[in-house]
């Protein structure tokens, strides 16, 4: 389970920003919003703010951070400089300036692990890893403090980690059990999902391929009345190994451009003149169904995989096309009684509907803004204070946060 996320000196993120998925002492939708088997974790998290204020920023940042974990030692690795986006809207930033990254998160035993980094474009500033608030490594530049208790050869270990790589990296690709399971950890839990996009990947058509996920995605969509009775595969006629230097791609890359290249076709009841059932028609999505609604085939997938397998999924522009009601339905799938897993789901949205009382606590709503100086600002509205006073859980969100109570939108100028 995620519990907390912080950043600092990423795209418009300048000053240290953190999204917890901690609950406060709230009292509201206790009984549907947070885990079960969990006292205080919560299940949701959305972000709300106007256009440019970093929203999507958020999710880049946590993507970053996947991407450099999997990537900063081994095949993929950088000969040269760090590929990071710092913040660029200051003099006091300059290319040496860190860019910090930390996350807290739990695995199934309840272990409770904390790792970060710092870093620049040219190297690994610090890193660190608790386990149950033990710690396991601390790293300041090239100098390794290894709990030998933990990491097994570990002066070997440390004279592999070069100074643009992470030490993680070099322990997981070294079979470090505790490296290991905080690597799977970034790579098998967690999904980024473009809301605003109608490809399906390649994830989800695999899903499609397996009865038992096909099976909850049609449901899910009989669910949302999209008229579609089915889903199928067809193979596109597209062979990767015609061309010339295919020989030399590993397998699982071929297995993945052949999946990529399936087509999803839906299938729809044909009736006639007088409204009977006659039989069915079955077309490709990308030409038979709105933009809408292959958003949301795009969307089912991983959100049904998180809550089947208890993963956290973060979707950028979430309902970007979609109906409201339809936004608010996949909130919902991540409430209890439904969520068994423990799934969470982490988006941004500018559909001011699911502002709902009803819908989300005051510590599951978050607001970004940017000051003068743009950068990017991260509150929850549990934090805001009206007259001395809380904000109520029982006024109108997103009344109030349209009307500009909290911030966060847009200022027109004559």
């Amino acid at each position: 389970m995620l519990l907390e996320f912080s950043v600092s000196n990423f795209r418009s993120i300048k000053d240290k920003v953190t999204l917890s998925m901690v609950a406060s002492d709230l009292t509201e939708l206790s009984e549907t919003n947070i885990l079960q088997d969990s006292e205080d974790v919560l299940s949701v998290a959305g972000i709300f703010g106007p256009n440019s204020s970093g929203k999507s920023n958020i999710i880049k940042a946590i993507s970053f951070m996947i991407f450099f974990v999997l990537n900063s030692f081994g095949s993929n690795s950088f000969e040269s400089n760090i590929p990071i986006e710092s913040f660029v809207f200051s003099t006091e930033i300059t290319p040496n300036s860190p860019s910090e990254f930390d996350i807290v998160f739990s695995n199934d035993s309840n272990d409770i692990y904390e790792y970060g980094f710092t870093l620049n474009h040219s190297e690994i500033l610090s890193e660190t890893l608790t386990v149950n608030e033990e710690t396991v490594f601390t790293r300041e530049n090239q100098k390794i403090h290894s709990d030998e208790n933990k990491i097994s050869d570990h002066l070997m270990k440390e004279r592999m980690t070069k100074s643009n790589v992470l030490y993680l990296s070099i322990l997981a690709a070294t079979n470090t059990e505790v490296a290991t399971d905080i690597v799977s950890f970034f790579k098998d839990k967690i999904s980024i999902i473009n809301g605003a996009s109608s490809d399906i990947s390649w994830e989800t058509k695999n899903m499609i391929d397996q009865d038992e996920y096909k099976s909850k995605i049609v449901e899910a969509i009989h669910g949302a009345d999209l008229y579609i009775d089915d889903l199928s595969l067809e193979k596109a006629d597209f062979n990767v190994k015609n061309f010339t230097g295919a020989e030399t791609i590993p397998q699982e890359i071929l297995d993945q451009v052949a999946k990529n290249a399936l087509k999803v076709k839906s299938s729809h009841r044909v009736y006639d003149i007088n409204g009977k059932e006659t039989g069915s028609y079955s077309g490709d999505i990308s030409s038979l169904e709105s933009k809408g609604t292959q958003s949301f085939l795009a969307v089912i997938g991983p959100v049904i995989k998180a809550l089947s397998e208890g993963t956290i999924i973060f979707i950028d522009e979430m309902g970007a096309t979609l109906h409201p009601l339809m936004s608010e339905h996949l909130v919902k799938m991540f409430m209890l009684p439904d969520n068994k897993k423990n799934g969470q789901l982490v988006f941004n949205a500018n559909d001011s509907n699911l502002l709902n009382n009803k819908l989300l606590r005051r510590d599951q709503i978050w607001f970004t803004d940017k000051d003068s100086s743009e950068c990017t600002s991260l509150v929850p509205l549990d934090s805001y204070v009206h007259n001395g006073k809380r904000i109520r859980s029982d006024v109108n969100y997103a009344k109030r946060y349209l009307s500009g109570d909290f911030g966060a939108i847009p200022i027109f100028k004559n």
